[in-house]
């Protein structure tokens, strides 16, 4: 074990995750593509895309590490900080931010070793000229006790306390010296992932490695975790995501992808879902064992993620390879294909007696059933079923009406009404049952009665004007309304009673 006396400098100011919990995390039952989401790119201040590390200090900065400088952001401007500009910044690369408990910010870079900021103020750096041993930095982690641990590309495990520097490297039992990542449990169990090599604990001063022989798909330890259930969750490059029971790692995967997903990054919110970054596949959220994923399709600015972060309000940060994107509830929500909409143009909206809500589209119908869309496929022609009305009978049949026909929908079964149709069929427009139980259909080519659910056909009704009958109403005295291609009309005691324009 290598021992260096090192005096900081200047220890680091005022940057990184708030520790007081948020208010109130994202709302959990939101669809991680209903949140509403805002995204940050060079073009808009960041200095480049690829945002690495990203942090909310205590007074409520965010500080973000990107390939060319350190970002301050106060929710308005970016404030950028860079070798030019800042000559304690060695290296613009800012990879790795920590704010230790005496409100000191280290900022650790490839190339550049750990810059210090403190009452705004950067004043020192710790590099291979004063007892880092590699100036390539991957993390910085501060543990109970006050320690400040570093990883770095080479040169083992490093440990700063009271100004003295300790390095362990293979020599007193670490699988390697180029390492990831550290973090401490709450049983104060030290956790080291290595880059190539495997996992390690470090307890009573001794080391305990794992590889795959205890579970581990990838020795290419990217992520840890321990959430409130004291779980250690791991991230690796190409063996997915883990969890520790004790004695073996177990993966978990989101359907559809191969134990080979990458894991970048994990963080727990306030609420305890676990957010997972990977290289590739997006943005990932895990509540109550179920994965769902926010991608480029719904407004990821990337799908590489590698750095997320909950400020104190609890909405979401996400550092990608495209640029900064930012998770927050929103007030109103909007269901598209990416939901589960068979398709984005909406003609109809129904709220059944059971609380499910019909949605009838231009490619058929979707029920929405606490708060998942199902869809329902009308006929062969689904591409031609341009949904215009729902309604419900009494006895609880689902009546739907398309440029396609007349529908029926009930037990989870449809059927085109009539049975037996012979020609072409109505393309329905209005859907309305009266007092009597009789369904009325207004269509493209007039209006038609259904006199019962047991009919088994349906019945022109003459002395409205020709043309498309598209909407129905029911007054309160049990007359009916008819908004005709020709004008409006009433219906009551049998006879028809026409407006127009004259």
């Amino acid at each position: 074990m290598n021992m260096v006396r090192f005096r900081l400098l200047a220890v680091i100011g005022a940057v990184c995750l708030s520790a007081a919990r948020p208010a109130c995390a994202l709302d959990p039952a939101t669809s991680i593509s209903q949140y509403s989401h805002t995204v940050w790119r060079a073009g808009d201040g960041l200095p480049d895309n690829f945002v690495q590390a990203l942090l909310q200090t205590k007074d409520g900065y965010l500080w973000i590490g990107t390939a060319e400088g350190l970002v301050r952001f106060d929710g308005l401007q970016f404030t950028v900080f860079d070798t030019r500009n800042t000559p304690a910044l060695r290296h613009n690369s800012v990879v790795a931010l920590c704010e230790l408990r005496n409100g000191a910010l280290w900022v650790g870079t490839s190339g550049g070793g750990v810059t210090t900021y403190e009452n705004g103020r950067f004043t020192g750096a710790l590099t291979t000229s004063n007892g880092l041993p590699n100036n390539y930095v991957r993390s910085i982690y501060e543990t109970r006790d006050g320690s400040v641990w570093i990883t770095a590309h080479g040169g083992g495990l490093v440990k700063i306390n009271g100004g003295r520097i300790l390095t362990y490297t293979v020599k007193d039992g670490l699988p390697s010296d180029s390492l990831r990542l550290v973090y401490e449990d709450r049983r104060g169990t030290l956790w080291v992932g290595a880059d190539e090599d495997g996992l390690c604990s470090f307890r009573n001063g001794r080391f305990r490695c794992f590889g795959r022989q205890n579970g581990l798909t990838s020795n290419q330890i990217r992520a840890m975790h321990e959430d409130r259930a004291g779980r250690l969750w791991v991230g690796t490059r190409a063996g997915g995501l883990l969890l520790f029971d004790g004695a073996r790692f177990r993966l978990h995967r989101p359907p559809g992808h191969s134990s080979n997903l990458a894991v970048r990054t994990i963080l727990e919110d306030s609420d305890g879902n676990l957010w997972i970054g990977t290289e590739g596949a997006g943005l990932y959220r895990l509540q109550k064992g179920r994965f769902d994923a926010f991608t480029a399709r719904q407004g990821l600015p990337h799908s590489f993620v590698r750095s997320i972060a909950e400020d104190q309000d609890g909405n979401l940060w996400v550092g990608t390879r495209g640029g900064l994107c930012r998770l927050r509830d929103r007030r109103v929500e909007t269901w598209t294909t990416s939901e589960g909409l068979l398709n984005d143009n909406v003609r109809a909206i129904f709220e059944d007696k059971d609380g499910v809500v019909w949605i009838g589209n231009t490619s058929g119908v979707n029920r929405l059933v606490k708060g998942r869309l199902l869809p329902v496929r009308l006929s062969p022609e689904w591409s031609r079923d341009v949904v215009r009305a729902i309604a419900q009978s009494r006895g609880g049949t689902i009546w739907i009406g398309a440029d396609t026909g007349l529908f029926s929908w009930r037990g989870g079964h449809v059927r085109r009404f009539p049975g037996d149709l012979k020609g072409p069929p109505p393309r329905v427009r209005a859907l309305l049952e009266d007092r009597q139980g009789r369904l009325w259909v207004g269509a493209e080519d007039g209006l038609f009665v259904v006199e019962g659910p047991e009919a088994a056909e349906y019945s022109r009704v003459a002395g409205l004007p020709p043309g498309s009958i598209n909407a129905i109403a029911a007054g309160r005295d049990g007359s009916l309304w008819f908004g005709c291609e020709g004008g409006l009309a009433s219906y009551s005691g049998g006879a028809f009673r026409i407006y127009t324009s004259r």
